[in-house]
């Protein structure tokens, strides 16, 4: 008996993530997206689209942060100012000292959350208030990139650049007032 037993600690993880995917400006970024996360069998997804005035065409936006905190990512796909506003506490809180992550797909809506960039205290900038730049481009890895974990896809160097080049080009690209040191 003293000789044949072992304690030892185990963390069991949940079976799918909790996704959050959000909008005001239904496009077909979200329609993929929506298709694509939902064919994910490792993910439970919930959807939520806003139509003209703010007006919920789904299951409205969770209202008391500890709905939103069963989420393990929220992603929102081009929401504009309108959409944030009210909301900006509630994802501070959530984000900042939750540690939640959001993950922002910006697009041409992306100019009118320059008037609130201030107030979403989770975004390491402050966006300009002008429009996007449109214009279609390729990312081109530096030196620095190649090798860089977030951007190293896969172990050869030749078969990475390969992966950067065959992706589709950027439409555009929102400009930075400010990014903050910390």
């Amino acid at each position: 008996y003293q000789n044949n037993q072992r304690s030892f600690t185990l963390k069991v993880l949940k079976s799918k993530a909790k996704v959050l995917c959000f909008t005001d400006n239904l496009s077909w970024e979200f329609s993929f997206l929506k298709r694509f996360l939902s064919s994910q069998k490792y993910l439970e997804c919930s959807f939520v689209i806003y139509g003209k005035g703010q007006k919920p065409l789904t299951p409205d936006f969770p209202k008391e942060e500890k709905e939103l905190e069963q989420f393990d990512l929220l992603i929102s796909v081009n929401s504009s100012a309108d959409f944030f506003q009210s909301k900006e506490e509630k994802l501070n809180n959530l984000i900042l000292k939750k540690g939640k992550s959001i993950l922002l797909l910006l697009g041409p809506e992306a100019v009118t959350l320059s008037k609130i960039s201030s107030n979403l205290k989770f975004l390491p900038l402050n966006l300009k208030s002008t429009a996007p730049i449109v214009m279609n481009f390729n990312l081109k890895l530096t030196q620095e990139g190649k090798y860089h974990s977030i951007t190293n896809l896969v172990s050869a160097e030749t078969d990475n650049s390969k992966i950067w080049s065959s992706l589709p080009p950027f439409w555009g690209l929102v400009q930075i007032d400010t990014v903050y040191p910390e």
